[in-house]
């Protein structure tokens, strides 16, 4: 079973890129390493992808991007900007790229978009991008103003 058939998919997402790597599968894991479109606040959570290495590229980048529902980009990483070392990766192999990070956006809806690009000279060459692909929902029981939690702590003294 494909991680991906456990996931609400965005029917209106862009499928795009020459393939060259292409993602076969992805899924978004909840703390309990359950595939699920739904994660608690503040709670770690594992993005993961399933790339097939249809010809060998010399440092394939892989990347994530969350946007709200207004396609605004709100946050997002990849393996060129997390200095992550990509060389070495094998033709006619398929490898699993995981994220981890810290659901630290506000309770809400947001979209997920996937890639995995290069540079070749100065070009960036795109590989493989699934935009708005699925949906994310962060459950959480308080909000603040804005897209993220500080997580700020309050002190009142009297002077």
């Amino acid at each position: 079973c494909l991680w991906k058939e456990k996931l609400g998919i965005n029917s209106s997402f862009q499928d795009y890129g020459d393939k060259r790597l292409e993602i076969i599968d992805f899924g978004i894991f909840d703390k309990k390493d359950e595939i699920t479109n739904i994660i608690t606040k503040n709670e770690e959570f594992l993005i993961r992808l399933k790339v097939k290495i249809n010809q060998k590229i010399k440092s394939p980048i892989f990347a994530y991007t969350i946007k709200d529902k207004k396609g605004t980009e709100l946050t997002g990483t990849n393996t060129f900007i997390e200095e992550i070392d990509t060389e070495g990766l094998e033709q006619d192999n398929t490898y699993i790229v995981s994220f981890k990070q810290n659901a630290s956006l506000q309770g809400g809806e947001y979209l997920l978009s996937l890639g995995v690009t290069g540079f070749e000279g100065d070009n960036l060459a795109v590989y493989h991008r699934l935009y708005d692909i699925t949906y994310l929902t962060i459950l959480s029981d308080k909000n603040t103003v804005g897209y993220y939690d500080m997580y700020a702590d309050i002190d009142i003294v009297a002077i």
